[in-house]
């Protein structure tokens, strides 16, 4: 990202578009739009993330933690911690 958190989501965009499955790229969309406090935006990534690879934690974790910074909602948050440990 380097600060340009314009540059970076557009072209995390274009890298989403040609591997649509990439669960890395989706987490790293989720947390720079967390960067910029795009929540929504964020949360929409995360759940991409989760839904392309749902057995890795990370999606989780991002999740719970944009929850955590957007609406302070500590109850939802832990239910998605304590849902990876399923």
């Amino acid at each position: 990202r380097q600060g340009d958190f314009e540059g970076a989501i557009e072209q995390l965009e274009k890298g989403l578009e040609l591997s649509p499955l990439d669960a890395t790229l989706a987490y790293a969309l989720a947390t720079t739009h967390t960067s910029l406090r795009r929540y929504p935006q964020a949360q929409q990534y995360h759940e991409r993330c989760i839904a392309i690879e749902p057995g890795k934690a990370g999606g989780y974790w991002g999740k719970a933690w944009n929850l955590l910074r957007w609406k302070g909602d500590t109850q939802t948050a832990r239910a998605i911690i304590l849902s990876t440990t399923d």
